[in-house]
Protein backbone atom coordinates (compact mmCIF):
# COMPACT_ATOMS: atom_id res chain seq x y z
CA UNK A 1 0.00 0.00 0.00
CA UNK A 2 1.24 3.38 -0.93
CA UNK A 3 0.35 7.12 -0.19
CA UNK A 4 0.50 10.60 -2.68
CA UNK A 5 2.81 13.01 -1.89
CA UNK A 6 2.92 16.57 -3.08
CA UNK A 7 6.78 18.13 -3.96
CA UNK A 8 6.97 21.62 -2.19
CA UNK A 9 9.45 22.72 -4.72
CA UNK A 10 7.71 21.37 -7.87
CA UNK A 11 4.39 20.61 -7.08
CA UNK A 12 4.62 16.93 -8.24
CA UNK A 13 2.95 14.34 -6.72
CA UNK A 14 4.23 10.91 -6.50
CA UNK A 15 3.88 8.02 -4.30
CA UNK A 16 5.50 6.72 -1.99
CA UNK A 17 5.64 3.82 0.07
CA UNK A 18 4.38 3.10 3.77
CA UNK A 19 6.93 2.91 6.29
CA UNK A 20 5.40 -0.50 6.94
CA UNK A 21 3.79 -2.49 10.07
CA UNK A 22 5.38 -1.16 13.46
CA UNK A 23 6.91 -4.15 14.68
CA UNK A 24 5.58 -5.39 18.08
CA UNK A 25 7.73 -5.23 21.35
CA UNK A 26 7.36 -8.67 22.15
CA UNK A 27 9.31 -9.10 18.88
CA UNK A 28 12.01 -6.86 19.70
CA UNK A 29 12.23 -8.01 23.34
CA UNK A 30 12.72 -11.56 22.22
CA UNK A 31 15.20 -10.64 19.12
CA UNK A 32 17.20 -9.19 22.21
CA UNK A 33 17.22 -11.90 24.32
CA UNK A 34 18.28 -14.57 21.73
CA UNK A 35 21.24 -12.38 20.88
CA UNK A 36 22.65 -12.18 24.12
CA UNK A 37 22.21 -16.05 25.29
CA UNK A 38 25.33 -17.96 26.55
CA UNK A 39 26.63 -19.84 23.32
CA UNK A 40 24.67 -22.88 24.43
CA UNK A 41 21.77 -21.87 24.94
CA UNK A 42 21.84 -20.34 21.14
CA UNK A 43 22.79 -23.40 19.99
CA UNK A 44 20.04 -25.16 21.95
CA UNK A 45 17.53 -22.04 20.30
CA UNK A 46 18.72 -23.14 17.04
CA UNK A 47 17.76 -26.27 16.69
CA UNK A 48 14.47 -25.68 18.14
CA UNK A 49 13.88 -23.24 15.10
CA UNK A 50 15.40 -25.27 12.24
CA UNK A 51 15.83 -28.79 13.58
CA UNK A 52 18.70 -31.13 13.99
CA UNK A 53 21.27 -32.17 16.45
CA UNK A 54 24.61 -31.16 17.06
CA UNK A 55 28.04 -33.07 15.63
CA UNK A 56 29.86 -34.22 18.24
CA UNK A 57 32.62 -34.98 16.14
CA UNK A 58 36.03 -34.05 17.97
CA UNK A 59 37.97 -32.94 14.70
CA UNK A 60 35.50 -30.63 13.51
CA UNK A 61 33.33 -29.21 16.73
CA UNK A 62 34.69 -25.76 15.86
CA UNK A 63 33.54 -25.75 12.45
CA UNK A 64 29.92 -26.68 13.80
CA UNK A 65 30.01 -24.15 16.60
CA UNK A 66 30.04 -27.41 19.25
CA UNK A 67 33.05 -26.78 21.19
CA UNK A 68 30.61 -27.18 24.27
CA UNK A 69 31.34 -31.07 23.50
CA UNK A 70 35.06 -30.77 23.42
CA UNK A 71 36.47 -33.33 25.97
CA UNK A 72 38.53 -30.97 28.60
CA UNK A 73 38.54 -27.65 26.43
CA UNK A 74 38.96 -25.49 29.92
CA UNK A 75 40.60 -26.16 33.04
CA UNK A 76 36.91 -25.97 34.16
CA UNK A 77 36.25 -28.73 32.49
CA UNK A 78 39.09 -30.54 32.44
CA UNK A 79 39.00 -34.18 32.29
CA UNK A 80 39.56 -35.99 35.33
CA UNK A 81 42.13 -38.64 36.45
CA UNK A 82 42.60 -40.19 39.89
CA UNK A 83 45.77 -41.58 41.23
CA UNK A 84 46.10 -43.52 44.45
CA UNK A 85 49.59 -45.69 43.89
CA UNK A 86 53.12 -45.14 42.47
CA UNK A 87 55.50 -45.68 40.55
CA UNK A 88 52.14 -44.84 37.45
CA UNK A 89 52.41 -43.53 33.95
CA UNK A 90 49.24 -41.78 32.56
CA UNK A 91 49.78 -41.61 28.94
CA UNK A 92 47.88 -39.06 26.65
CA UNK A 93 47.41 -39.80 23.07
CA UNK A 94 45.47 -37.81 21.15
CA UNK A 95 44.71 -34.36 18.48
CA UNK A 96 43.85 -31.29 18.70
CA UNK A 97 43.32 -28.11 16.78
CA UNK A 98 42.23 -26.73 13.20
CA UNK A 99 38.37 -27.74 13.09
CA UNK A 100 38.23 -29.20 16.81
CA UNK A 101 39.64 -27.94 19.95
CA UNK A 102 42.82 -25.98 20.28
CA UNK A 103 43.02 -26.67 23.72
CA UNK A 104 42.95 -29.89 26.10
CA UNK A 105 43.43 -29.89 29.95
CA UNK A 106 43.47 -32.84 32.13
CA UNK A 107 42.96 -32.72 35.76
CA UNK A 108 45.05 -35.04 37.56
CA UNK A 109 43.69 -36.07 41.18
CA UNK A 110 46.39 -37.77 44.11
CA UNK A 111 45.66 -39.77 46.77
CA UNK A 112 48.73 -41.42 46.92
CA UNK A 113 48.08 -44.28 49.43
CA UNK A 114 49.87 -47.78 48.30
CA UNK A 115 52.84 -48.44 46.03
CA UNK A 116 52.79 -50.93 42.87
CA UNK A 117 55.67 -52.90 41.20
CA UNK A 118 58.61 -50.48 40.28
CA UNK A 119 61.36 -48.57 41.80
CA UNK A 120 60.24 -46.16 44.25
CA UNK A 121 62.55 -44.09 45.56
CA UNK A 122 61.82 -43.33 49.51
CA UNK A 123 63.94 -41.45 51.57
CA UNK A 124 66.84 -42.68 50.15
CA UNK A 125 65.85 -46.47 50.17
CA UNK A 126 64.06 -48.41 47.18
CA UNK A 127 61.03 -50.77 47.57
CA UNK A 128 61.79 -54.29 47.38
CA UNK A 129 60.22 -56.82 45.09
CA UNK A 130 59.27 -60.02 46.62
CA UNK A 131 58.62 -63.53 44.46
CA UNK A 132 56.96 -66.15 45.85
CA UNK A 133 59.45 -68.40 43.67
CA UNK A 134 61.82 -70.82 43.90
CA UNK A 135 64.82 -68.99 43.09
CA UNK A 136 68.27 -71.24 42.35
CA UNK A 137 71.26 -69.91 44.14
CA UNK A 138 72.62 -66.41 42.94
CA UNK A 139 75.89 -65.20 43.56
CA UNK A 140 76.12 -67.23 46.77
CA UNK A 141 73.02 -66.46 48.26
CA UNK A 142 69.98 -68.63 48.81
CA UNK A 143 66.49 -67.64 48.58
CA UNK A 144 64.90 -66.41 51.75
CA UNK A 145 62.26 -68.06 53.74
CA UNK A 146 59.12 -65.82 55.00
CA UNK A 147 57.11 -67.36 57.87
CA UNK A 148 54.16 -64.16 58.76
CA UNK A 149 53.05 -65.89 61.96
CA UNK A 150 57.16 -66.32 63.57
CA UNK A 151 59.05 -64.00 65.77
CA UNK A 152 56.20 -61.52 66.11
CA UNK A 153 57.78 -59.80 69.04
CA UNK A 154 61.29 -57.89 69.09
CA UNK A 155 64.49 -60.96 69.40
CA UNK A 156 68.14 -59.98 69.89
CA UNK A 157 66.72 -55.96 69.05
CA UNK A 158 65.38 -57.11 66.12
CA UNK A 159 61.74 -56.44 65.29
CA UNK A 160 59.78 -58.15 62.81
CA UNK A 161 59.03 -57.02 59.54
CA UNK A 162 56.32 -54.94 57.93
CA UNK A 163 55.99 -56.30 54.32
CA UNK A 164 53.36 -53.58 53.25
CA UNK A 165 52.50 -52.02 49.67
CA UNK A 166 51.37 -48.90 51.62
CA UNK A 167 53.83 -46.06 51.16
CA UNK A 168 56.35 -44.89 53.63
CA UNK A 169 55.08 -42.13 56.96
CA UNK A 170 57.42 -39.10 56.24
CA UNK A 171 57.41 -35.61 57.85
CA UNK A 172 56.19 -33.25 54.55
CA UNK A 173 56.21 -36.19 52.36
CA UNK A 174 56.28 -34.80 48.45
CA UNK A 175 55.90 -37.03 45.43
CA UNK A 176 57.51 -36.25 42.13
CA UNK A 177 55.21 -35.54 38.81
CA UNK A 178 57.24 -35.12 35.61
CA UNK A 179 56.03 -34.92 32.07
CA UNK A 180 57.40 -36.62 29.00
CA UNK A 181 56.31 -35.14 25.54
CA UNK A 182 57.45 -38.15 23.58
CA UNK A 183 56.18 -36.53 20.63
CA UNK A 184 54.90 -38.62 17.21
CA UNK A 185 58.56 -37.74 14.99
CA UNK A 186 57.10 -35.11 12.62
CA UNK A 187 58.61 -32.25 13.36
CA UNK A 188 56.03 -30.03 11.25
CA UNK A 189 53.50 -31.48 14.18
CA UNK A 190 55.91 -31.40 17.04
CA UNK A 191 57.41 -27.99 16.68
CA UNK A 192 53.45 -26.63 17.06
CA UNK A 193 52.62 -29.23 20.07
CA UNK A 194 53.32 -27.36 23.57
CA UNK A 195 52.75 -29.14 26.44
CA UNK A 196 52.10 -27.57 29.79
CA UNK A 197 51.91 -28.29 33.63
CA UNK A 198 49.83 -26.15 35.69
CA UNK A 199 49.72 -25.87 39.66
CA UNK A 200 45.95 -26.65 41.18
CA UNK A 201 45.82 -22.43 41.08
CA UNK A 202 45.91 -22.31 37.27
CA UNK A 203 49.33 -20.54 37.21
CA UNK A 204 51.78 -22.41 34.51
CA UNK A 205 54.78 -24.16 36.19
CA UNK A 206 57.90 -23.31 34.48
CA UNK A 207 59.78 -26.81 34.56
CA UNK A 208 58.34 -30.20 33.26
CA UNK A 209 58.45 -31.44 36.78
CA UNK A 210 57.00 -30.74 40.12
CA UNK A 211 56.92 -32.36 43.50
CA UNK A 212 53.73 -32.35 45.18
CA UNK A 213 52.11 -33.31 48.19
CA UNK A 214 50.55 -37.20 48.43
CA UNK A 215 47.24 -35.53 48.57
CA UNK A 216 46.69 -32.94 45.95
CA UNK A 217 46.29 -32.05 42.32
CA UNK A 218 47.67 -30.47 39.19
CA UNK A 219 46.83 -29.75 35.12
CA UNK A 220 48.26 -31.00 32.09
CA UNK A 221 47.63 -29.12 29.43
CA UNK A 222 47.85 -29.80 25.46
CA UNK A 223 48.03 -26.28 23.12
CA UNK A 224 47.48 -26.37 19.39
CA UNK A 225 50.19 -23.40 18.30
CA UNK A 226 49.31 -23.75 14.57
CA UNK A 227 46.37 -23.60 12.48
CA UNK A 228 46.71 -27.96 11.58
CA UNK A 229 45.90 -30.95 13.45
CA UNK A 230 48.41 -31.77 15.70
CA UNK A 231 48.65 -35.40 17.68
CA UNK A 232 50.22 -35.60 20.75
CA UNK A 233 52.01 -38.34 22.43
CA UNK A 234 52.91 -37.32 26.03
CA UNK A 235 53.32 -39.27 29.37
CA UNK A 236 52.97 -38.16 32.90
CA UNK A 237 55.16 -40.32 35.56
CA UNK A 238 54.06 -39.72 38.87
CA UNK A 239 55.76 -40.97 41.97
CA UNK A 240 59.81 -41.83 40.81
CA UNK A 241 60.51 -40.28 43.62
CA UNK A 242 58.66 -40.02 47.56
CA UNK A 243 60.85 -38.07 49.85
CA UNK A 244 60.48 -35.50 52.45
CA UNK A 245 59.98 -32.22 51.24
CA UNK A 246 63.60 -30.72 52.75
CA UNK A 247 65.50 -33.55 50.72
CA UNK A 248 64.16 -32.62 47.33
CA UNK A 249 67.41 -31.19 45.10
CA UNK A 250 65.98 -28.50 43.73
CA UNK A 251 63.51 -26.60 45.86
CA UNK A 252 62.19 -24.53 43.43
CA UNK A 253 60.25 -28.01 41.96
CA UNK A 254 58.35 -28.28 45.07
CA UNK A 255 54.02 -26.35 44.37
CA UNK A 256 53.09 -25.64 47.55
CA UNK A 257 49.73 -26.00 48.50
CA UNK A 258 47.84 -22.42 49.10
Amino acid sequence: MTSSQISKETGQVYSAPDTGPVIPTTVIDTVNSQTSLDVTDQIRRFHELYGGSDNTDQKGLAASKSLNYARGASRQRASRINVGVIVHTLKFVGQIGLFGAENAYARVQLDVKHTIEGQVDSDGYTSATISYLSDPLLNTYYEAMVYPNLDLTTVNTYEPADITDKITPLFDPKVSVRVDNLKVGNIYIDDWLEVQLYTKTGEMWPYDEMYLSPKDFFFIGFHARNTRRLDYNVDCIIGEHYLPAAQVTDQALIAYSN
